[in-house]
């Protein structure tokens, strides 16, 4: 994702299903969109997520 100044990482799964509810996933500090793979993956029968790797 690009906005003004600045390039955002953006991991995201195919939902599973039509009509789920987003879901955005933001790590702490020193972590990354990586910290969120299992819980995405548990998570993606309920809710279509994606995940931001922060600057």
């Amino acid at each position: 994702m690009t906005l003004p100044g600045l390039t955002l990482a953006v991991r995201s799964r195919p939902p599973l299903a039509e009509g789920l509810a987003p879901a955005l996933y933001v790590h702490g500090l020193g972590g990354s969109s990586l910290n969120w793979s299992d819980l995405m993956l548990r998570l993606a029968h309920r809710v279509d997520g994606e995940a931001v790797d922060l600057p």
